[in-house]
């Protein structure tokens, strides 16, 4: 059988082995136990640790001294059988007739001294970059020392003998095997050539496993010793957790990238690891954002790329060519990080004096910043003569400064003193790399230049943009089609509809008050619009009490220059004149704001989540509950068209002692926007959040992530929330072992989707919708709605979105047999009458499991109301003939003033309010339509009138 891990392996076909010297200390002098000197004997171990292996964890593993290691149960055989076997759970080094009582000893040991994890932690990090976090907290180190084989012949002496270790190591979630090979001088310990010995991985389940190739043949001593998959004759390194058992470097296209993210403008590194190099023919080609980069080979063969300029924030594409394979992956681009503190900076102060300093601060006592490199960035400009930009230099820049203090300073060049302008200076990036620590990223701005120098610049930009009442024009149109909300919800969420939270003004980030006190002060936080399609970008800034700030200085402005598209432009036509006109020389901020003016509210509809959890329960969009627990993958949403689909994992439930039980849990969900990535979530064993972007396998960090058409918040270790930019917002939470949702949809949704989460259209009576656009009664029983509803939307092979285990495949994860608990259960005083909470405990026996409902039923009820609060109960934004409508929010109370167009004349009310619904209009500019003043009149009051009403029919 030809299996997925049957590839060939380039690395290093000659060079020699791993010296006894290399390995990890063994024998009596360092205290290890030695197994019996029988043969065929296979002991059984005790371990300290829960050692993942293919979603299971073990205390117990079993040495043979036939080279094999086995987990649940012992293995004596001495003719290796070749992988896959459908019931050995096994680690298989050198799996051959070897006879200790012949000659030799076998040595084992666990360990949680700190030098060696540190060092089998450094083997595995920097040989595969995308474990750059793993710090193994325990091993397990076995050693066959000249041990012999059990008989002699087939071109094998009585002498010869094997040497070679096994180190199976763990941070609890991900698992990891090392072999080094010294001394493999017989490939079959039998006296007949017959029995080869065997190298590999065996999940035991018949399908997933590893064989090394010319295993079982007399070949398999030659490829085990001087070929590798990291780059060293011997050494091989191999994960063997929950998902996957992989072979690291690959000629498959894939490429493991460190770190993920990095600084929009810039001048760091990155490491490229996952290819199979040949030895002496390592002609790379890298394009970071189709720009070809300089790279070289460091140590582990590890590629150190410099990531170039970045136009974009967002998901940027990388490509590698070698040896005619295609190989692409991608970095996130950030606006800044957060790992480093900016220290007595005083930023786009006016000096003549260039000669700045600033100060990076950090923690001393972090052991992993022991050996720290400095390069940064630098654009320079200038200033003409006619105030215009001069783009006059851009220079990498490198500091080997350090200090024991945890403090650097930094000192930015002279302007030399030929220099015929004034030079505007802009250290764009500088950042900070801890060796043993992913690349910590700051970015810092100082500007110093001359008052009369940036006054003219000011000028000159107002001069070049559009007239007034182009802006206006412009600003009028936004009102109607891309407003700002009038609140939004406290814990300032990272998207909100089609808006991105500003990373110049958030204030979920303690660190970056200066920047948001800078352009907005006063305001709390910030969120710019996205999918602008040629639009001007809205901004949207908000005060501490979570409402719509307008007008300077707080409230947020226009911008030119599109910060998705080209940051660079979007400094230069938006950012700098604020500088020039309101921060650096004559005090000319009326004129900046009359050219970046800000954009009123608009009223919005309450926006209702919807809970899915426990052994799952389902609140449809318009209220319907059920329960469905089936065992397979379904569509929990789907568009008319397949735009946007969401599709859920259901796996049977396993009690803490192993034993399963006739309930169910969410285990794993995947979920597309229109035309965005695919962004698939689980739980690993340490029940801690497994991502899978685009089929790829990441380790993500806490923060933001921004894919395309898809974002993704890592908020901490339980709670994960997508957005997708076509609408939907998907919370999950990971509590008791499972996976809980929250959705929460646009109304571009309604009367558009179907699936396990119902039709949507305001009728709760035809929510449980079918594939064939027939529904069934919501008032169905159990029994109807399992069979009839919730199986048929069943995924197939062919639909499923899911990324399966090399081996796997979606039949594997289907149980059509399975038949749920369909009886009614009794109360339980802990549930407080809910029905999810009591069927949970009396099919799983878990109270905290059956009480996870009420968790999430609370969250639900906390992010409904905060979504209430937030909405304005009265129009916000007004179109009136020959005028304009001026909006002031204060709290409860809205204030309309009416400006009319030069040559009308005010009609009526010139000013009016509306607090708690009751709203009076304005007034007109034009006599001329009575009819259209009337239609305006009565569609305005009648707005406000079911705003009001929709606002109490959910607060109350």
């Amino acid at each position: 059988m030809i299996t997925l891990w049957s590839v060939i392996l380039l690395v290093n076909t000659v060079g020699g082995v791993i010296q006894i010297t290399d390995f990890y200390p063994y024998g009596s002098a360092t205290n290890d136990q030695m197994l019996e000197r029988r043969d065929d004997a296979s002991t059984m171990i005790s371990i300290s640790f829960e050692y993942p292996f293919f979603g299971s964890v073990y205390r117990e593993v079993y040495l043979s001294t036939n080279g094999i290691i086995t987990f649940g149960a012992a293995n004596s055989e001495f003719v290796p059988k070749p992988f896959p076997l459908p019931t050995i759970q096994s680690v298989a080094t050198y799996w051959t007739d070897s006879d200790p009582s012949k000659g030799g000893n076998i040595f084992y040991k666990e360990t949680t001294n700190k030098i060696i994890l540190k060092k089998i932690s450094e083997e595995i990090k920097y040989r595969l970059v995308s474990y750059m976090k793993f710090n193994a907290e325990w091993a397990l180190i076995v050693t066959y020392d000249q041990v012999r084989p059990y008989s002699c012949g087939c071109n094998t002496s009585c002498s010869n003998y094997v040497t070679y270790q096994t180190i199976l190591t763990s941070d609890g979630v991900n698992s990891f095997a090392i072999f080094n090979f010294n001394q493999l001088g017989y490939f079959t310990g039998a006296g007949s050539c017959a029995g080869f010995a065997q190298v590999g991985f065996n999940a035991g389940d018949g399908k997933r496993f590893f064989l090394m190739p010319k295993s079982n043949t007399a070949g398999i001593s030659e490829i085990a010793l001087f070929q590798s998959n990291v780059g060293v004759p011997g050494k091989w390194i191999f994960s063997t957790d929950a998902n996957n058992i992989i072979e690291q470097c690959n000629t498959k296209g894939q490429l493991e990238i460190f770190p993920r993210k990095v600084l929009y403008f810039g001048a760091c590194e990155i490491r490229i690891s996952g290819v199979c190099y040949e030895q002496n023919k390592l002609n790379v080609s890298v394009l970071i954002d189709d720009v070809s980069v300089q790279c070289f080979f460091g140590q582990w063969q590890n590629l150190h790329c410099r990531v170039p300029f970045l136009k974009k924030l967002g998901k940027i594409d990388i490509f590698l060519e070698y040896n005619f394979i295609k190989y692409k992956s991608f970095i996130i681009s950030v606006g800044r990080d957060d790992n480093m503190v900016i220290e007595n900076i005083n930023n786009f102060q006016s000096s003549s004096n260039l000669d700045g300093e600033f100060t990076l601060v950090w923690d001393p006592r972090d052991d992993d910043q022991q050996i720290i490199e400095f390069s940064g960035f630098q654009i320079d400009y200038y200033i003409n003569n006619q105030g215009k930009i001069v783009v006059e230099n851009i220079t990498t820049l490198q500091y080997g400064q350090f200090s024991n203090n945890g403090r650097v300073y930094l000192r930015p060049a002279l302007t030399p003193s030929n220099q015929k302008y004034v030079k505007l200076q802009l250290i764009r990036s500088i950042f900070l790399a801890g060796y043993f620590t992913s690349t910590s990223i700051i970015a810092a701005m100082i500007i110093k230049t001359a008052t009369l120098a940036a006054t003219m610049h000011c000028s000159n930009w107002y001069y070049d943009q559009s007239p007034s009442s182009k802006i206006r024009s412009i600003v009028e149109d936004l009102n109607q089609r891309k407003p700002c909300l009038p609140g939004i919800p406290p814990n300032f969420p990272i998207k909100i509809e089609n808006y991105v939270i500003d990373e110049s003004c958030n204030p979920n980030d303690v660190k970056n008050r200066v920047m948001c006190e800078t352009f907005h002060p006063g305001a709390k936080g910030c969120y710019r619009r996205t999918k602008n399609e040629g639009d001007p970008v809205v901004q949207c800034c908000y005060a501490n009490d979570y409402k719509l700030l307008l007008g300077k200085p707080a409230g947020g402005t226009l911008g030119f220059g599109d910060l998705e598209i080209n940051t660079m432009d979007h400094f230069k036509k938006d950012v700098l004149p604020f500088i020039t006109c309101c921060k650096i020389g004559v005090n000319r901020c009326d004129k900046y704001y009359e050219k970046r003016p800000s954009i009123n509210p608009r009223p919005i509809t309450p926006i209702i989540p919807r809970n899915a959890n426990g052994d799952p329960h389902f609140t449809t969009m318009d209220g319907t509950f059920y329960s469905f627990n089936p065992v397979g993958e379904f569509v929990y949403l789907t568009t008319q068209n397949g735009s946007d689909i969401i599709q859920s994992r259901i796996s049977q439930y396993i009690d803490k002692t192993g034993i399963k039980k006739n309930a169910c849990i969410f285990s794993g969900f995947v979920i597309k926007g229109n035309d965005s990535d695919i962004i698939q979530i689980e739980l690993n064993n340490k029940q801690t959040f497994v991502f899978i972007v685009n089929g790829q396998s990441l380790n993500l960090d806490f923060g933001l992530w921004n894919f395309n058409g898809i974002s993704l918040s890592y908020e901490n270790n339980a709670t994960v929330v997508v957005q997708t930019n076509s609408g939907i917002q998907f919370e999950i939470i990971a509590l008791e072992n499972a996976l809980h949702t929250i959705l929460v949809l646009s109304d571009t949704f309604k009367n558009r989707i179907s699936g396990l989460i119902g039709d949507w259209d305001g009728n709760s009576s035809n929510d449980l919708k079918l594939p064939n656009g027939s529904f069934i009664s919501s008032n169905s029983s159990n029994y109807n709605i399992h069979f009839n509803f919730g199986m048929l939307w069943s995924t197939s092979n062919k639909t499923s979105l899911f990324t399966y285990p090399n081996g796997l495949s979606w039949f594997d994860y289907q149980d059509q047999r399975f038949v749920p608990d369909f009886s009614t259960p009794i109360d339980y005083p802990q549930c407080n009458g809910s029905k999810a909470c009591n069927y949970d405990i009396q099919v799983t026996g878990n109270v905290e499991f059956g009480m996870s409902n009420l968790v999430i039923l609370k969250r639900t009820i906390d992010l409904k109301q905060t979504y209430q609060n937030i909405v304005q109960t009265c129009p916000t934004n007004i179109s009136v003939l020959n005028g304009n409508v001026e909006v002031k929010v204060n709290g409860s109370l809205v204030q309309y003033s009416l400006i009319c167009n030069d040559g009308f004349n005010v009609t009526a009310n010139k000013n009016s309010t509306c607090v708690s619904g009751s709203y009076t209009p304005i007034g007109f500019c034009d006599y001329s339509n009575f009819s259209k003043r009337l239609d305006f009149v009565s569609s305005h009051l009648i707005g406000c009138l079911i705003a009001f009403l929709i606002y109490n029919y959910f607060i109350n």
